[in-house]
Order: C-alpha cells, then sequence, then structure tokens
C-alpha cells in the first residue's frame, strides 16, 4: 500500500525489560502498553500523537481491525527521555493500544537493538494514506473500511442505509473517490458483508 509523505512510524520489534534496566529505566507497563524499538523516523512526532492503521511487512499489507495507537514515551539509544520522536533518530518508544494490543505487535521478535525486520510494522493513519490506489489494493482497504463500517452501523442504531451514505462515509474516511467506493460496495456484496435491499439501499451484516 503506497504511502503519502506523511506521519508514520516502524517498529522493529519488542524491547524486553533486561533492555530498559540497562538504561536505568522503568520497564512498568499496563496490558495495553509496550516497549518497542522504533526505526528511523521520516518526521519529527510529537509525544502523545496518535495512529489508526498498522501495515504489515515490505509490502505494508493492512492488519485488519480497528486500533488506536498513542505514544506514550520515547528514549534514545542512550535512555535519555525525549519530548517527541526526532527527525532521523531511531529510537525505543512506549506505545499504548486500544481496545487491545493487536496481535502482530506481540509476535514481532524481541531485539536488543534495533534491526531490520521484513515483517515490520508500520503504523500510519486512514485520513493520511494514499488512497490513489489500483484495484489491487482494494481489497486491503476493505479489510479496514468493513470494520469501521460496522461501527457506523452500531452508532447509527440500523442496518439499513442507502448507497448515498455508504459512499459519503468512506469518502469521508478514506479520502476515495466515487469508483473506488463502488469497488468497495461490491467486494462486501460478494463477500456477503453487504446485501442489497433495492437499487438504493443495503443491508450491512454482521461480522462472520
Amino acid at each position: 500500500m503506497p504511502l503519502d509523505d506523511t506521519m508514520t512510524l516502524t517498529i522493529q520489534g519488542r524491547a524486553e525489560a533486561a533492555i530498559l534496566e540497562k538504561l536505568s529505566k522503568e520497564y512498568e507497563l499496563n496490558e495495553s502498553q509496550r516497549w518497542l524499538f522504533v526505526d528511523y523516523s521520516p518526521q519529527k512526532i510529537s509525544l502523545e500523537s496518535q495512529f489508526d492503521v498498522l501495515l504489515e511487512g515490505d509490502s505494508k499489507s493492512l492488519v485488519p481491525g480497528i486500533f488506536v495507537v498513542k505514544v506514550l514515551e520515547c528514549l534514545d539509544q542512550f535512555g535519555n527521555n525525549l519530548s517527541d520522536i526526532p527527525e532521523g533518530f531511531k529510537t525505543i518508544c512506549k506505545l499504548e493500544f486500544f481496545p487491545e494490543v493487536p496481535h502482530k505487535i506481540d509476535t514481532l521478535p524481541s531485539l536488543h537493538t534495533w534491526k531490520h525486520n521484513p515483517n515490520k510494522i508500520t503504523l500510519t493513519n486512514h485520513k493520511t494514506i494514499n488512497l490513489a490506489i489500483s484495484s489491487s489494493y482494494v481489497d486491503d482497504l476493505s479489510r479496514i473500511a468493513y470494520f469501521l463500517i460496522l461501527d457506523y452501523r452500531n452508532s447509527a442504531n440500523s442496518d439499513i442505509i442507502t448507497k448515498s451514505e455508504f459512499y459519503t462515509y468512506l469518502e469521508t474516511k478514506f479520502q476515495v473517490n466515487s469508483k473506488h467506493a463502488a469497488d468497495i460496495l461490491t467486494v462486501f456484496i460478494q463477500l456477503g458483508k453487504i446485501k442489497p435491499i433495492n437499487n438504493n439501499h443495503i443491508e450491512l451484516l454482521a461480522a462472520v
């Protein structure tokens, strides 16, 4: 999945307690937090910055699910606390995940230092992903869109919406054009995630 020049973090692996102890830092975490080795940052990123898309590997395949990831703390290689993630720095960061830590994060290797990982996880935001995409990426986009559409259904308290509402939601959330929105609707219908009611209305089906 291609990315604009946007806010991203690349996670290479997990930093265990021994690493933090070596840097004379507290390892204390709650169940939704992890210390992680973060590769060179392409830009300055403030603490408390949030991400909601996880991409896996060099191909940046979408990790399905709804996540919010927040940057809580940042250390340099000497264990100094940083007020942000500086551009061009490798860091160790404490991240918090909501509603839970994704499985893909906990299966990253435990590292002693920064090391290239072909299964790295890239964090970004769906609003800043370059969605001038080819049809080969529609399936990846559909995965995350489906979870957000279900969330929309729950907030609207209705399983039936108009096609126009569906397209508007995708265009607002993902900045897709009408052609890609129509492609995603077709994918959902083929997968049994949406049932056409008539020419104007569709029914959002429960996750299967």
